[in-house]
C-alpha cells in the first residue's frame, strides 16, 4: 500500500528569554504539544486558555536550546531559545 508522505516547511524564529521575566506566545490555534529542548527552560500553558504559552528561563544563564510547539491544525512552530 502506498502511504504519501508531506512535509511542512517549519521556520525557525528566535526567542530570547531571562529567569527574570516571562515571555507569552500567543498562537493562532489551540495548543497540542510542546517539546523543550532542555530543562534550561520551562513553559506550560496559562489556565483558562488553550493558545497562550508561557516560557521562561530556568536559571539565570543556559547554552542555547529550542522550543517546539504543535498546535490542533497540525501547524509546527520552531524557535531558537537564547
Amino acid at each position: 500500500m502506498y502511504c504519501p508522505l508531506f512535509a511542512q516547511h517549519v521556520s525557525v524564529n528566535e526567542l530570547e528569554v531571562t529567569d527574570q521575566k516571562t515571555t507569552a506566545i500567543v498562537f493562532p490555534n489551540e495548543i497540542q504539544a510542546v517539546d523543550l529542548g532542555s530543562n534550561h527552560i520551562i513553559a506550560q500553558k496559562v489556565n483558562g486558555t488553550e493558545n497562550v504559552l508561557l516560557v521562561k528561563a530556568a536559571s539565570q544563564s543556559f547554552d542555547e536550546t529550542n522550543l517546539t510547539v504543535i498546535t490542533k491544525a497540525g501547524i509546527i512552530y520552531q524557535f531558537d531559545v537564547t
